[in-house]
């Protein structure tokens, strides 16, 4: 005889042994300790609303449960003998969830960097690790984890069976495992011990101060990989060379070495889709293969996430409304933030719409069950639900290679399972009753052991009303029919204990019934309460059972947005970005005044033709292609795009890597930011083009980037083409730490004479290397391979003079002795920046051959500034110095054109010359003259528009062209303007109508902060 248990008593087996991947029950090595648990072998399902799959759904049917094991699902199925049954009595049956990205948090040690306690520079980690404790990859975030029920109940609660557990602290974070969670017995719950390697460019706990930059941790990461690389080789070598010297221990590369030989997988944890990109470009550089874990961000360059064909896990912490109580705070909301939290709900849709490979996780919510609201959110804008289990259940268990196992009740699989009390994608609050991992079950909900719900006949008094009690069985609804209308009433019911309030009537004014006592059998009796205060007895009969309506269930869904209601994507995703990118047309630009930077000089009244990005002819009367867009520019000047020599625009998290003295291992060019607003405010001050610098915070910083203002762009398309590379050197008071307080007394140099050693010893440091790496090259059989160090190949570069070096400087003794320093070493130094006493040595730099990049009246800021004059720029280029004048701001970049009259003003250079100081001589120093700078044939169409004179402070840039693209336009940003404005009102007002438990308020974390050369702190840092 089949032994059946009602729905509600089925979770009475309590927790049974965990069956997994196995078709017997779990085996123990520990011996068991009083009696022994018999778990029931075989159970089935019946009556239930059963999702096998996404896509495969059936209605009122069985699913057999064998030792753990799916045995069979369907309709109509043969149950069993031996098969314990239970009811399900129309609820609803899914797979279980798999948590892709499931963090635990690691040990907290001390903060180092700019923290507490001043900089840490050596680690503190005893053992034969490596030599950053941001590098942890032989962490196991298994070592010591806690397997306690309650830690995992959230989970179990938002019905994920699964959890693939990381560890969360540091750059390369170690080994993850996925686990079967609720069990307190880790060798019966762990599932995967070493399923994927973790990693991100979050510092973490790291008590040393490198790196305290975003460009840092990205430079830590390409030298851990070649390490790794060199390592292998190297210990091959020395196992092979009799004699050989031995090759340093290191347990932190074997870890990375057995990982990578395992394939297991690299889980990277990124901040938004520039991080994403930055990743993706080194594991393109070192042959590797990364899972990205992201937020909902990742959908405003969904196309270019689609391109990396990649697998991704987004985050659904979807951003909060605003608190719009105070109208001075809400004018501060930036325009960016109101368009994210409208726009950010659509994300899954469109990735998944793009066929991106998408797994959503919990990770980012404060809750794990909170995980249904933002689903309910994703479905209503536009998601599949089909589409969203998929990203819950199998997408997650192909990630880790489980599809076999779990993510799917296909017969043979783990019996990993939720029930929930109606289909849950119906609801922001689904209910969740049990949920099975295997043969063990754990209760979330208790339902009712008698369903009380049908449809009954109330007679009160003299009155009978037509009652309905439907809903869920946990929580029960009431609808009462009064003369022919239907009323809403409220309902509580504790067992057979019932008591209902309604109306009695339609309307406002009407008043309430209320009826309470135990429902027992078809007619029960109550006792009513009328308004008056009158005590009535009263009859409740039961006319009908509650019937579960298939059809119906299939109806009921959420309420869809109309998604033809919102804007269009723009790049960038936010205030003045462009629905396209704009392309290269054919223009022509008529009888304009025309700075042509050449032997022409400024003629008047000249036609310039644009095509292909190119300036294809300057003269009088061009005939004007069929194709062209012809600009009248009578009483307009058109001149040269400006170029910042020296700008710290469009850079992320930190400009300075000041923790080490030499960081030449450093690139600008791996941390920019495509959506920097200041990229547009320039464009609208006619630069074109920007050398953006580390800072000044070390004798030797990191490698430059120069950059086109290409608005709209991904980084690496802002990148100027053919461009060679720079790096930042610095002198002076910044480098030796003289204003960074009393605990930076540690760092080597602490004198200016210190910073000349400094960079005499990383020059010799340097010559050694190659002198050892050219050995080992010349006898690969017999000499062991040296170590790729890259700061070390930095310096060669420069060496060589395939890099070149740009120098913050101020004092002229200083300025001399670099320039001695670079001749005794071979080379040149090719721009001091700053220079602000280079008018004193103007004939020495002029020989040396070194441009000089200057402020126009930049002075008295600090001591070593208290010689500067107006005059500089003017004398410097009296004595033949290729002069230039850059902004250090984002402020003053979008006023070059008037940091260039200036020198008319204080030195009398002519007006021809003060431009070229802008726009020519910016791009002799960057060596970029051969394709900008100048108005002539086959040069890029770097050019602007300007409404008079460009020296003048009333001009404005009307138009701002970037390689033929007009990327700037007075009279589309009059509209942008405009669209904004409108839009800014539209979602205000969606907003403060839409509820909301928790509303976040305006803060400094919504800007971006802005840098300069001594800017030391950034938004990267401890966690």
């Amino acid at each position: 005889m089949k032994k059946t248990i009602s729905f509600s008593l089925c979770s009475s087996f309590g927790l049974l042994l965990l069956l997994w991947a196995s078709s017997l029950h779990a085996q123990r090595t520990a011996p068991v300790l009083g009696l022994h648990e018999v778990a029931a072998g075989c159970h089935a399902f019946v009556h239930a609303d059963i999702t096998v799959k996404p896509g495969l759904r059936y209605s009122n049917s069985t699913l057999l449960v064998r030792d753990g094991l799916v045995l069979a699902v369907g309709p109509g199925l043969n149950i069993p003998a031996d098969a314990v049954v239970h009811d399900m009595k129309g609820a609803a049956i899914l797979p279980g969830f798999v948590e892709s990205y499931g963090l635990v948090n690691g040990k907290k040690d001390s903060k180092g960097g700019r923290g507490e306690g001043g900089p840490v520079y050596q680690t503190s980690k005893p053992g034969a690790y490596y030599w950053n404790e941001a590098v942890k990859p032989e962490n196991d975030v298994l070592m010591g984890l806690d397997y306690d029920p309650k830690r995992f109940n959230e989970y179990l609660e938002a019905g994920f069976t699964a959890i693939h557990l990381l560890p969360d602290d540091g750059i390369f974070r170690g080994s993850s495992a996925v686990i079967l969670p609720g069990k307190a017995n880790p060798h019966e719950g762990l599932l995967v011990p070493r399923a994927a390697m973790a990693m991100s460019f979050k510092k973490g706990s790291s008590s040393q101060s490198y790196p305290e930059s975003l460009m840092g941790a990205i430079a830590l990461i390409r030298q851990v990989l070649a390490d790794v690389e060199w390592y292998a080789v190297a210990k091959t070598f020395v196992s092979k060379q009799s004699g050989a010297k031995p090759v340093e221990t290191n347990l932190s590369l074997e870890a990375l070495i057995r990982a990578f030989s395992e394939k297991l997988p690299v889980f990277f944890e990124c901040g938004d889709w520039q991080d994403v990109l930055r990743a993706s470009k080194i594991a393109r550089e070192y042959n590797k293969t990364l899972v990205f874990k992201t937020g909902w961000d990742i959908y405003k360059r969904a196309e270019n996430m689609a391109a990396l064909n990649a697998s991704f896990i987004m985050g659904l912490d979807f951003p909060e409304p605003y608190d719009l109580s105070d109208p001075q705070e809400a004018r501060t909301i930036p325009f960016n933030k109101l368009l994210e939290w409208e726009q950010a709900p659509r994300a899954p849709s469109i990735m998944r719409g793009l066929q991106v490979p998408i797994s959503f996780t919990a990770h980012g919510l404060k809750k794990p069950k909170l995980l249904w609201e933002s689903l309910a959110k994703a479905i209503r804008h536009g998601l599949d639900p089909d589409a969203a289990l998929d990203a819950l259940t199998l997408a997650p268990a192909r990630l880790l290679g489980l599809e076999q196992q779990i993510g799917s009740l296909e017969a043979g699989k783990l019996a990993n399972f939720v029930v929930y009390e109606e289909q849950p994608f119906r609801t922001c609050e689904p209910v969740v009753l049990e949920t099975w991992t295997g043969i063990n079950v754990y209760r979330m909900s208790t339902i009712p052991k008698e369903d009380y719900r049908g449809q009954y006949v109330l007679k009160a008094g003299e009155k009978a009303y037509s009652i309905l009690i439907g809903g869920l069985a946990t929580a029960p609804r009431l609808k009462v029919v009064v003369d022919k209308d239907t009323l809403k009433g409220e309902l509580e019911m504790t067992g057979p204990e019932i008591r209902m309030s309604f109306p009695t009537q339609k309307g406002k004014e009407a008043s309430n019934l209320t009826v309470a006592g135990v429902v027992s059998g078809k007619v029960s009796k109550l006792k009513g309460l009328s308004a008056d205060g009158r005590v009535m007895d009263c009859v409740l009969d039961r006319t009908g059972s509650f019937q579960v309506d298939w059809k119906d269930k299939e109806k009921k869904s959420l309420e869809l947005v109309d998604m033809t209601k919102f804007p269009a994507l723009r790049f960038p995703a936010g205030a003045y970005g462009q629905i396209k990118l704009p392309t290269q047309g054919t223009w022509l630009i008529r009888r304009a005044t025309v700075w042509t930077n050449t032997k022409q000089g400024i003629q008047t009244d000249v036609d310039v033709l644009i095509e292909n990005g190119q300036i294809q002819a300057v003269g009088k009367s061009l005939r004007a292609p069929e194709s062209a867009t012809v600009v009248d520019a009578n009483g307009r000047h058109l001149t040269p795009g400006i170029i910042d020599e020296h700008s710290h625009i469009a850079i992320r998290q930190g400009v300075n890597e000041g923790s080490h003295a030499v960081t030449a291992e450093v690139r600008i060019g791996d941390v920019l930011d495509g959506e920097d607003i200041n990229i547009y405010r320039q464009l609208s001050g006619g630069v074109t083009s920007s050398h953006l610098l580390h800072g000044s915070a070390n004798p030797i910083g990191g490698q430059t980037q120069l950059i086109k203002l290409r608005w709209g762009a991904v980084p690496e398309d802002l990148k100027f083409e053919g461009a060679p590379g720079f790096i930042k050197f610095a002198l002076g008071e910044n480098v030796k730490q003289s204003n960074w307080g009393d605990r930076y007394r540690i760092r080597y140099p602490q004198t200016r004479m210190g910073v000349e050693q400094m960079i005499r010893d990383a020059f010799q440091a340097a010559l050694d290397y190659k002198a050892k790496r050219d050995a080992a090259s010349k006898s690969p059989t017999t000499v062991a391979p040296v170590r790729k160090d890259l700061q070390m190949e930095t310096l060669l570069e420069i060496l060589e003079s395939r890099r070149f070096i740009t120098c913050h400087s101020y004092v002229q003794s200083e300025i001399l002795m670099l320039m001695r320093l670079a001749e005794s070493f071979g080379f040149r130094i090719n721009t001091f920046t700053h220079v602000l006493e280079g008018y004193k040595i103007a004939e020495e730099i002029k020989t040396h051959g070194a441009s000089a990049s200057s402020f126009s009246d930049w002075w008295a800021y600090k001591m070593e500034v208290q010689d500067a004059i107006p005059h500089n720029a003017a004398l410097l280029s009296q004595k033949g110095v290729n002069v230039c004048l850059n902004s250090d701001d984002a402020e003053m970049a979008r006023r070059l054109n008037q940091e260039a009259a200036k020198a008319v003003k204080y030195g009398g250079v002519s007006e021809e010359e003060a431009l070229k100081m802008v726009t020519l001589n910016p791009a002799k120093a960057l060596r970029v003259d051969e394709w900008v700078g100048s108005i002539e044939k086959g040069k890029s169409a770097d050019l602007v528009l300007w409404s008079q004179h460009p020296l003048s402070v009333y001009t404005r840039a009307d138009m701002t062209f970037v390689d033929g693209r007009l990327y700037f336009d007075r009279d589309q940003d009059a509209k942008s303007r405009e669209w904004m404005a409108s839009e800014r009102k539209r979602i205000l007002a969606k907003m403060a109508a839409t509820p909301s438990k928790e509303r976040r308020k305006a803060g400094p974390g919504d800007s971006q902060p802005q840098y300069h050369c001594e800017t030391l702190e950034s938004d990267y840092g401890h966690e």
